[in-house]
This record gives C-alpha cells, structure tokens and sequence, in this order.
C-alpha cells in the first residue's frame, strides 16, 4: 500500500536525521527550538527556509519527547499506590509528550517563547508559519494536530485536550487545580535507602544563598529540591509559629504518618551575604 501523507512525511523527516551533518547540535537542549527562534525573529514573512540539520532536529525532538512520555509513565506507574496525585499528574504528562512526539514527527513546533506553531514543509524544504487558534496554548495545540490530522487522528486513543469529565486532561486538572482532594495514603517509597540518603543530603547541605535554579543546568535536582523542601518547611514553621498548639486540624496534620519515617522537616538554614551584611 502506498504511505499516507503523514507517513511519507515521517518517513523523509526521519531519513533526514540520517545524513553526516545532522548530529552536530543535537546534543544541546533546546537546540530545534532556538533555531526556530532565531528564523522567526528574522523572517519577514509567513516562512523561512529549512534546512537538512534543522529537518532531522524534527525527527529527534520527536524520539527525545518519546523517551520523555515513556520515562513518565514509569514514573506514574511507579507512584500508583505510594502517590495517586503525582501518579494522575505524570501520567497525563506522558500522554501530552507523546503526543508532542507525534505531533514533532508530522513536523510540528509550537515555539513556546514566541507563541508562534511552525511546520516543517518538505515539499518546498521550509518552514511555514500556521496560524493558530485563540485556545491554541502548549497543552491544546500539540493534542489538536494529531486529532485533527485525516490519516492518523481517527485513531480512538487520540482525543482533544478538553477539559472534560472523561478526560485524562480533566483528572489532570482535577490534581492540579482543585482543592480538598486529600489522597495521601503511606508512602511506598522505590528505594528506601536512596531516599533516605537523598533526604539527609537536602536537610543538612550549608548555603551561602538561596539557588538559583539554572535552566542550562537541567536537570538542576539539588536546587529544584533544596527550594522545594525549605518552602514546605517554611510553611510549616509559619503555621507552627501563627496557630501554636491550638488548632486540632493543623496538630493533627503537621506530622503526616506517610512521611514520618522520612521526614523531619528540619533544615540547615543558609547564611545569606544579605543578612550578613544586615548584622553587620
């Protein structure tokens, strides 16, 4: 049988990542966006020229946002019993990134940055500006692509990013958005001894200053951690400090069970120069 349009688009845009010269950026990240970018603050029209390198960045945008949809269904799989909201929240993740593989594969990029959708047209080897809907956002978009495209979208599995009650967009929402859900059962931690480890480390590392949490250190884990655990327990320190002893709700629920074996919410606190120097 002959390919279907998007087949033989797929099929061109993954011969592409095969040439000599393909290779060379790939290895930095955002390297297909920031050539996206850069096209689109100097084109002058509603296309830009493609190029080999720029086409098999496509084909591997595709390939890495697989890996990333299947890196988190594991993830959800993993926290099903132990985390039933983070469970829903990674879960639908790996949904919208593998749609975003399929949507990068049929040669689709939404340039977040620039809030402009570019296809990558392999007939005249260039890069066409689409015009986009008003609820075309990052979530939307990319869902939008795949159902709405005649060779592949009647497929029952590909649905419009809605928020519906029968929706996995929904349930997302839902442990997103929502309040009150109070879904905590005990923690069934994947290696107790690592967490362990991991969580002495986050308590007890000096700081001369809060991080900075640096994009082009992804992925940054000790700063994106360090915030997160000295927020939450800055906000039980607030509580404790406001309320005391006499509100039951907060008593009650200020030494989870789930996380008692793990955490104890204390904190080397960082000497900041800003508070130093305020001393002095």
């Amino acid at each position: 049988m002959p390919l279907t349009a998007a087949e033989n688009h797929i099929n061109q845009q993954f011969l592409a990542s095969n040439s000599a010269n393909a290779k060379a950026s790939l290895s930095r990240p955002s390297a297909l966006a920031e050539a996206l970018e850069k096209n689109l603050l100097k084109s002058a029209g509603n296309s830009f020229a493609s190029s080999t390198q720029l086409n098999a960045m496509f084909a591997t945008a595709a390939v890495e946002m697989w890996l990333r949809a299947t890196h988190s269904f594991l993830m959800s799989a993993s926290t099903t019993l132990s985390s039933p909201i983070w469970s829903s929240v990674s879960g639908y993740y790996a949904s919208h990134y593998a749609m975003r593989a399929f949507s990068h594969s049929l040669g689709y990029f939404h340039v977040f940055r620039r809030k402009k959708l570019v296809r990558l047209d392999l007939q005249t080897f260039s890069c066409l500006i689409e015009k986009k809907g008003a609820s075309d956002r990052e979530h939307i978009v990319y869902w939008r692509l795949v159902k709405d495209n005649k060779d592949i979208g009647n497929d029952p599995f590909f649905s419009h990013n809605e928020d519906q009650r029968h929706s996995d967009s929904a349930h997302r929402n839902r442990a997103n958005y929502s309040d009150h859900i109070c879904a905590f059962p005990e923690f069934r931690v994947l290696d107790e001894k690592a967490l362990r480890a991991r969580l002495k480390i986050l308590s007890e590392m000096e700081l001369s200053a809060v991080p900075a949490i640096d994009r082009e250190k992804f992925p940054d884990l000790d700063s994106v951690q360090i915030v997160a655990y000295h927020r939450i327990v800055r906000f039980r320190r607030l509580l404790d400090d406001i309320l005391g002893n006499r509100i039951r709700i907060w008593n009650e629920n200020r030494n989870p069970a789930w996380s008692s074996n793990f955490l104890d919410f204390q904190v080397t606190e960082p000497r900041l120069i800003s508070a130093v120097s305020a001393v002095a």
